[in-house]
């Protein structure tokens, strides 16, 4: 009886840590799980998305929607691509019909980002973390499930 108080005591003492703000984006009908001690910098002017940073500024979180220009495949091709000609370095990268995730290094930073479909296909979702490698051990699990957390589930407007 004592080791289940012992484990109740911990589990409820982490719940704060575990806390997390809900941000749900009406123009492109998709939402995120935004980790406790996450503030918002920034929200774009036309409400596609906004900038959280962590309180000790080393985890910075963009989240952000768009009209598709083409198709899906197309959008990512390019938002890979784009990574891969500033200089990221990839580690991982799975790419499905109706989502992808890519994570890599760049200038001592590891990026990870996660694009789904929105809209019923006509706009995709992002989600891009940035935090310093020498972080890469505490962090990587906080990243894959903030990025996991991104869905689109709603119309958009």
């Amino acid at each position: 009886m004592p080791m289940l108080l012992i484990l109740i005591a911990s589990l409820l003492t982490a719940l704060p840590a575990l806390a997390q703000e809900r941000y749900d984006n009406a123009r492109f009908g998709y939402g995120v799980s935004v980790p406790s001690g996450f503030a918002m910098v920034s929200e774009g002017q036309n409400g596609d998305g906004r900038v959280y940073r962590s309180q000790d500024g080393r985890i910075e979180l963009i989240v952000w929607g768009n009209r598709l220009l083409a198709d899906f495949e197309t959008e990512l091709a390019e938002r890979i691509g784009a990574d891969s000609a500033e200089g990221v370095v990839f580690d991982s990268r799975i790419e499905t019909p109706g989502w992808a995730m890519w994570s890599g290094t760049r200038a001592g930073h590891v990026i990870v980002q996660r694009t789904i479909l929105a809209c019923g296909g006509e706009a995709a979702a992002h989600l891009r973390l940035q935090y310093g490698v020498a972080d890469r051990a505490r962090l990587d699990s906080l990243a894959e499930t903030t990025a996991r957390s991104l869905v689109a589930p709603g119309p958009c407007l």
